[in-house]
């Protein structure tokens, strides 16, 4: 379902369940999975999107294991100057990684990320752009085994489209 909410509110929703097994006959994950968003215009330079997902994924650290995501992202874009090639964000977002309890293990392991970034884009032609971005990561897990991190990204993008 997608649609407008007034007028300058635009809004999605996917849901649905999943299902996996594995080759072995090993069973899987199964449970909803859902997509959700909005995005608001402040005005016809300014939005503000939200977004909240729920995926289950198969690990590939460890052979027949799955683990669900759960997803929340804050997005805010500014367009600058009158000629609309230059735009500006700040995103944030919350991970929340849970993972199947797996034989002998006391406890499950749960991992989060936490990610803020900000950046500008300039959209020098319709077939070119470019960007300039930093992102902050916080990664931490209750497994022992899984190092924790905490990361700074400074990311230069070119696009050239054909």
């Amino acid at each position: 379902v997608r649609g407008y909410i007034g007028t300058k509110t635009f809004g999605m929703i996917r849901a649905g369940y999943q299902t996996r097994s594995f080759a072995d006959s090993t069973p899987g994950l199964a449970s909803p999975v859902v997509d959700v968003s909005l995005e608001h215009r402040f005005t016809e330079r300014t939005k503000l999107g939200w977004s909240y997902s729920r995926k289950d994924y198969v690990s590939v650290q460890f052979a027949r294991e799955a683990y669900f995501s759960d997803l929340i992202s804050l997005k805010l874009d500014q367009n600058i100057g009158s000629s609309d090639k230059w735009k500006a964000y700040v995103s944030a977002s919350y991970e929340d990684l849970g993972y199947e309890l797996r034989p002998g293990q006391t406890s499950a392991r749960n991992d989060t990320s936490v990610r803020a970034g900000l950046g500008v884009t300039c959209q020098f032609t319709p077939w070119m752009s470019g960007s300039l971005g930093y992102e902050y990561e916080n990664y931490a897990s209750n497994l022992s085994s899984v190092v924790d991190y905490q990361a700074n990204r400074i990311t230069l993008r070119l696009a050239i489209g054909y």
